[in-house]
């Protein structure tokens, strides 16, 4: 039953290093030369690895106990994150600049999204 549990952790720490880094970009640090397109692009289509990642877990049958907290952090912060990413991508898609604040407020979402398995 340990092995079990140790190959699903495995299973899901893969996913995650597929979806934290997408294209070997590190955009962490080059995010601040991007225009508002790309910003909201990336914002998207991580946001979205994010949700697809929580649904294929989520989907699992007789999930281990150490995974349902797992789960529960990453529903709520996908969550919260989605109306201000929809938002982000709303106002560029208008033609308008979206703040400053807004987006580090969402680049603090993703980053809790992508860490929040090293640290539960």
């Amino acid at each position: 039953m340990r092995t079990k549990r140790i190959a699903l952790l495995s299973v899901v720490l893969f996913l995650f290093a597929c979806t934290a880094n997408l294209g070997n970009i590190p955009w962490h640090l080059d995010i601040q030369n991007w225009s508002s397109h790309q910003k909201a692009n990336f914002f998207m289509k991580t946001w979205m690895a994010e949700k697809n990642t929580y649904d294929s877990m989520n989907a699992m049958e007789n999930k281990p106990e150490e995974l349902v907290p797992v789960l529960k952090a990453k529903y709520e912060i996908l969550e919260k994150s989605r109306v201000p990413i929809r938002t982000y991508v709303s106002i560029v898609n208008s033609g308008s600049l979206p703040d400053t604040n807004s987006e580090q407020e969402i680049i603090n979402f993703l980053r809790q999204l992508q860490m929040q398995y090293i640290y539960q």
